[in-house]
């Protein structure tokens, strides 16, 4: 599904556009998921894990973009992609009143107000759908993202204990978090 674009201005008065993903952005958006996943560990994957190449992540874009089930936006500052967000809507019939949100950006773009945005589009997107539950998973730890979260209106409504293991072998859970829009 393609989202139209649309700019905003950061609380530091810089330009950001929000707009679906291109053909062109293929290994921007590539080198965005490594970069990400080296900045912190609240992302599933770890850097070397990310194997797919440029023509496999062209396919990716493409498909959400196509996808009636979908919908990718991602944040431009200058150019530069500094996050992105996903709404992926359930399909089956008892449970297309629900859709699953996830969210990224890059550390050189905290603060600016560009999550809280992602946040707002994706919200008036799910309601415009007519969906009445968005709902996200978050590392326990991720205590920076929980508190945005709960600022959106967010609920933690289950953990799963020992749901990450990290390199070092300690544990954290994950917390599933829900949020109804009517």
């Amino acid at each position: 599904m393609i989202f139209f674009p649309q700019y905003i201005e950061t609380k530091y008065k810089t330009t950001c556009l929000f707009r679906s993903p291109v053909d062109e952005d293929a290994n921007e958006m590539l080198q965005f998921i490594k970069k990400l996943s080296a900045e912190t560990d609240y992302i599933l994957t770890y850097p070397e894990e990310i194997s797919f190449d440029e023509a496999t992540e062209s396919s990716l874009l493409k498909a959400i973009n196509q996808s009636p089930n979908q919908v990718m936006i991602v944040a431009l500052v200058d150019g530069v992609i500094a996050g992105n967000c996903q709404i992926r809507y359930k399909d089956k019939l008892k449970n297309h009143h629900r859709a699953v949100i996830a969210i990224g950006l890059l550390k050189a773009y905290w603060g600016l107000g560009i999550a809280t945005k992602l946040f707002e589009l994706m919200i008036a997107h799910a309601k415009e759908k007519g969906i009445i539950q968005l709902e996200l998973e978050v590392f326990e730890g991720n205590k920076r993202a929980i508190k945005l979260y709960e600022k959106m209106g967010f609920k933690i409504v289950a953990e799963i204990p020992n749901a990450i293991k990290y390199k070092d072998g300690h544990y954290e859970k994950e917390f599933y978090m829900v949020k109804v829009l009517c």
